[in-house]
């Protein structure tokens, strides 16, 4: 039996900051403070917002005006498919279940239909008839991702593709190959009349470079020009620092290279991204992926160390918050050209190794911990919410909203600690060990997850 790792209660959460992000058909019809929405939007009425898009030559404007909305538009589900790439990953796996669950027909590409066959079967399970997986052996291939939008009416792409292999010693051809792939998703959805909405998945990397104790901000229009400028200079010579550095630089250029294109090309399409810094949480099914990406910490000690130098201090967030982030960015017509931040809140080595040895008291996590490792300083420069957000919640007496580029910040990291009701599976270990777990906040739930997904090597 196909394991559906950790599930959170099926009961919806009674917080209206969540629940007015959803489209109205999937609020519960009974919230008090829904009024007039608990028969949904009519989906015959809905059309989409005439882009009122303007650009600047380093990607989206900062100082754009959105026009306000008194309920906030979302392309309805049903007969309305999503294509996502690459839909065996940690976070895409995560962004597939979270349109699944919310009524999306999601079409998944991977590379082996054979190798990952198991997608099929876990989501047929839990979701039937709304999935369906497809080969597309070649990432940077245009055509074949053109024919499947085309075949199956997409109306949005969600683009996960990347390469990630730090193992690099020269910056080409590995920046240009990831330039490449990342345009040629842009192309196919740009030849596709009905797709409505492209979401990419990019990575904090590509806005800097993470550092310990010094204070930088940073804002919607900002790349990663150290790291573009240290991978070509040869006094860097540490083989780690430079694979990181390379990996960097691509992210870096790549999204420069896909905003420079929608601004050249004009799309009908609404072009949203993902800054997504380092990524906790559930696993999907922990006994077909394991513990990927970041989850490999939980394997042991041994396995903790070896993560630590990725794990500098710096922000995380919770991968289903990343994954309702795209459900938004994707569905919501008020969202467009906008570089959206996936901060949750910052954390430390020393903390997360902390969790860990009160996950597994028996193991030593804690030793080799340097005391000295310092902080994340880094603030993201923020601005007031349009009125559009009025909807979602107004702020209390005294309270301002802060907004970078489309999405409220604060709200993330509120979504992550109102999870923490979420950190275990039934009521005899929530009152055994709350205690012990919950005063780690929303970074305990995220580690723990992992735990709870499957049996630990």
């Amino acid at each position: 039996m196909v394991s559906q790792g950790y599930r959170r209660p099926s009961q919806p959460c009674q917080s209206t900051k969540i629940l007015l992000l959803l489209p109205s058909w999937r609020r519960p019809a009974n919230h008090a403070l829904l009024n007039g929405t608990k028969n949904g939007l009519k989906h015959t009425n809905i059309k989409p917002r005439e882009s009122t898009t303007s650009w600047s030559d380093s990607g989206p404007a900062a100082d754009r005006t959105v026009s306000a909305h008194s309920e906030m538009s979302t392309l309805p589900p049903k007969a309305r498919p999503v294509l996502i790439t690459a839909v065996n990953g940690f976070i895409s796996s995560n962004i597939t279940s979270c349109f699944l669950s919310h009524g999306y027909t999601v079409i998944g590409t991977v590379r082996s239909l054979y190798q990952h066959a198991w997608l099929q079967r876990l989501f047929d399970t839990q979701y039937p008839g709304l999935f369906s997986l497809v080969e597309v052996a070649d990432i940077g291939d245009d055509g074949a991702l053109e024919s499947i939008i085309r075949a199956r009416a997409v109306v949005s792409v969600i683009i996960t593709t990347s390469l990630l292999d730090t193992n690099q010693n020269t910056p080409e051809p590995y920046i240009s190959k990831s330039v490449d792939i990342a345009l040629a998703s842009l192309r196919a959805a740009s030849r596709c009349p009905a797709v409505q909405s492209v979401v990419v998945t990019s990575s904090a990397w590509a806005m800097a470079t993470p550092h310990v104790n010094v204070r930088e901000a940073l804002t919607a229009s900002d790349y990663n020009e150290e790291a573009i400028g240290l991978v070509y200079d040869d006094a860097v010579t540490d083989p780690t620092y430079r694979g990181f550095l390379i990996v960097m630089a691509a992210n870096a250029k790549k999204g420069r290279a896909m905003w420079d294109f929608v601004r050249e090309t004009k799309p009908s399409w609404r072009f949203n991204k993902l800054l997504v810094d380092t990524t906790f949480g559930n696993i999907v099914s922990a006994t077909d992926q394991g513990f990927p990406s970041t989850a490999s910490l939980v394997n042991g000690p041994e396995a903790a160390r070896s993560a630590s130098f990725s794990l500098t201090p710096q922000w995380f967030v919770d991968v289903e918050d990343v994954a309702m982030l795209h459900v938004a960015a994707a569905t919501r017509l008020d969202i467009s050209s906008e570089r959206i931040f996936a901060y949750g809140r910052r954390f430390t080595w020393k903390a997360i190794t902390g969790i860990l040895q009160n996950c597994r008291p028996e193991a030593e996590w804690t030793t080799d911990i340097n005391e000295d490792e310092g902080e994340c300083l880094v603030e993201c420069l923020t601005r007031e919410a349009p009125k559009f957000f009025a909807p979602w919640d107004r702020p209390k007496a005294g309270q301002t909203w802060r907004r970078q580029s489309g999405i409220p910040y604060a709200i993330i990291s509120l979504w992550s600690r109102i999870r923490r009701r979420y950190l275990f599976t039934n009521g005899k270990e929530k009152n055994a060990a709350r205690g012990r777990f919950t005063s780690f906040g929303c970074l305990s739930r995220s580690v723990y997850a992992y735990i709870l997904s499957g049996p630990l090597k």
